[in-house]
């Protein structure tokens, strides 16, 4: 996924980390250099579902036009997810989608 902003959530045993990415190639993407993510809301565990739930927050514009999209109101933005399962390295993904939001 070449110039994107990424928002990647890894799972382990029940713990969950949220991390700010931007990807300039196909390869590893970086962190970006600040992360604009809000802080406040960790992931929940649910053991009778094995469920982990996150809720995931950042500025619509966060002012870091290098390595974030600017989320306009009213306007449709392609959206993509890909996610490896049973590994925290990055890797081809397992999965992965498109699909439009609009806020």
């Amino acid at each position: 996924m070449t110039n994107t902003d990424m928002i990647a959530w890894f799972a382990i045993d029940g713990v969950g980390e949220t991390r700010d990415y931007y990807s300039t190639s196909h390869n590893v993407p970086q962190e970006d250099s600040v992360s604009n993510l809000v802080d406040g809301v960790e992931p929940v565990f649910d053991s009778s579902t094995g469920l982990l739930t996150f809720i995931t927050r950042r500025k619509l514009d966060t002012g870091d036009s290098d390595e974030d999209y600017v989320v306009e109101p009213g306007i449709e933005m392609a959206m993509i997810y890909g996610y490896k399962k049973g590994d925290t390295k990055w890797k081809k993904h397992d999965e992965y989608g498109v699909w439009s939001l609009l806020i």
